[in-house]
């Protein structure tokens, strides 16, 4: 089986700082809120499956070419976002933690089975990323990375066969969507 995944990310925001400290020793904190918003457009096309049956030998082997699924998810987070950076001299670190509620729909085709299904789901999520950063010159730095984000969402999935055998068919289900997601970056910048 082969397939293709089309994905757009984008998390923006707004910060206030309503807490800095700064002292002689070059040692500077910063904390501050705001709101952001983390939308996800998950596009995925599977390809040539192979399927076998191992606790029904009898049923053979299966083999498709071509287009033989899709599916499709929006996920939209609004959230509050809680920040601090510390730093002391070159050195620096940051610290994000944001909780809000998620909106889901997705799509899903079995092309095989000509089935198509659609859910709306509401949940919560969690995001969080620490970052530390060390200044090599004034303006060169290098930088590593984790962000972590933990949706959980729940709704109802509506079911609709499209096919000449189940062309009339129709169900709805409950829903559960779990997505985990954590990743790591490290970078060299240049800071003008």
């Amino acid at each position: 089986m082969s397939s293709c995944l089309t994905a757009i990310a984008a998390d923006v925001g707004v910060r206030y700082w309503f807490y800095q400290v700064t002292s002689t020793n070059h040692l500077v904190c910063l904390i501050g809120a705001g709101p952001n918003l983390l939308y996800q457009h998950f596009d995925w096309t599977l390809r040539n499956c192979d399927q076998r049956y191992p606790s029904h030998p009898e049923f053979g082997y299966d083999s498709e070419t071509g287009k033989v699924g899709t599916y499709k998810s929006d996920i939209v987070m609004p959230y509050l976002n809680f920040s601090t950076i510390i730093q002391v001299k070159r050195i620096s670190g940051r610290l994000e933690i944001g909780s809000g509620p998620v909106f889901i729909q997705d799509e899903d085709d079995h092309l095989l089975r000509q089935k198509s299904m659609q859910g709306d789901l509401t949940g919560a999520g969690v995001k969080g990323e620490a970052e530390i950063r060390y200044d090599l010159t004034k303006h060169l730095f290098a930088l590593a990375r984790i962000t972590a984000l933990s949706i959980q969402a729940t709704g109802v999935q509506t079911q609709k066969g499209y096919g000449d055998d189940i062309a009339e068919w129709h169900a709805k289900i409950d829903e559960k969507f779990s997505l985990t997601s954590i990743n790591s970056s490290m970078a060299v910048g240049y800071a003008f």
